[in-house]
């Protein structure tokens, strides 16, 4: 991989496992020229994995600061029948109305039926650098739908499961369902294999995993996952954190939440991520904290791990399509590096990242509270 990492400006490799006592592998792949952030994260059972998942991040990053295709300056009315898509159905920022005749920069993608589309490139690029004209503070900005991998179709699910997954979490915690026991997932009957073991030793480090079934209407497994640090006070940091994943089966979206949450303890941890302000550190609502534990340590779960579906972009995507009505869309932005293939999918209809600060709930969030 030093190759790739030469490419797209990376000078260092870091692993950041021995910050923290779980022993889980987490890497990090620096880039202090990224017009976004500098840092990425990787986490897998081995160090190898967890290296590639680092390197595969910073691609992500790389390639949505350097996009090198055509935009067009316009309006929707204008492009509407050149297939633009409808910003009314990409995530917002908070208070922020797009009229018809606003024009702001498009990029031309494809549906998965291979017709041409336009989205806006405020929803494609990650170049954060100011002062920016192609982010005039419309849509929401994040890299929700990046995917890199060795081909167009690996690259393009992985950045569709992740659109599927902030929108799971999105209404699910718009619908109120975390005190509703019936979505935790109970270990119990945990099948045995890499979830079980991550969970195995967790505990045996006094971690205590805590999961969710946060699979949306659009029936893609996804889940939630808390850790709850016993050895650590309730102003800690890492007295909780979280992950989520969504993956073709329940028990892989499982394993992908542990990680990620284990990922997420040693960044803090080390503080490491370009977005890790002092306010992270300092700012603990400890009778929020106290309220969680509470509801954690009195409840029994009472779910089941999701059903599988099936893993391509292309099932996948018509199942979401149907659900949703509209077309999704791939916009390309791989440069030819190392047989790196890096894509934007972008789902009209799904939620946007709700954790996001400027995170405004879409129609879908709206219904599931209002069902509260």
């Amino acid at each position: 991989m030093i190759d790739i990492e030469a490419a797209i400006g990376v000078t260092r490799i870091g692993d950041l496992t021995g910050y923290d006592r779980i022993g889980i592998p987490v890497a990090m792949a620096v880039r202090p020229l990224s017009r976004g952030y500098c840092v990425a994260q990787g986490k897998a059972l081995t160090f190898a994995g967890a290296r590639s998942s680092a390197l595969m991040e910073a691609a992500e990053g790389y390639h949505g600061e350097n996009i090198d295709r055509p935009l067009h300056y316009a309006s929707y009315a204008e492009l509407k029948d050149a297939g633009a898509v409808d910003p009314q159905l990409l995530p917002r920022v908070r208070g922020r109305i797009v009229g018809a005749y606003e024009r702001f920069l498009w990029i031309r993608g494809q549906t998965l039926s291979g017709d041409a589309a336009l989205v806006p490139f405020e929803c494609v690029h990650t170049d954060y650098s100011l002062p920016s004209r192609a982010s005039p503070g419309v849509f929401l900005c994040s890299s929700n739908g990046l995917g890199a991998g060795r081909s167009f179709a690996d690259s393009g699910l992985h950045a569709l499961l992740e659109v599927l997954e902030r929108d799971a979490e999105a209404v699910f915690r718009a619908a109120g369902l975390w005190t509703d026991m019936k979505w935790r997932v109970a270990f119990d009957a945990l099948p045995e294999g890499d979830a079980s073991r991550v969970v195995e030793r967790l505990r045996s480090v006094d971690i205590e995993p805590h999961a969710w079934n946060i699979t949306s209407d659009l029936g893609v497994p996804a889940i939630y996952v808390t850790l709850v640090d016993k050895r650590e006070p309730l102003h800690s940091p890492v007295k909780l954190v979280s992950g989520s994943a969504c993956r073709e089966g329940g028990e892989a979206a499982l394993l992908a939440a542990l990680l990620e949450a284990i990922q997420t303890r040693a960044t803090v941890i080390a503080g490491t991520r370009d977005d890790l302000y002092f306010d992270h550190y300092l700012d603990i609502d400890t009778q929020l904290v106290s309220a969680k534990l509470h509801l954690l340590e009195t409840s029994v779960a009472g779910s089941v791990l999701p059903s599988s579906c099936n893993a391509s972009i292309d099932a996948l995507g018509g199942l979401v399509e149907e659900a949703l009505g509209c077309s999704i869309v791939v916009v390309d932005l791989s440069l030819g590096i190392c047989g790196v293939h890096v894509v934007r999918v972008i789902v009209p209809g799904a939620e946007g990242v709700p954790g996001h600060s400027e995170y405004a709930r879409g129609v879908r969030a709206r219904i599931a509270a209002r069902k509260q």
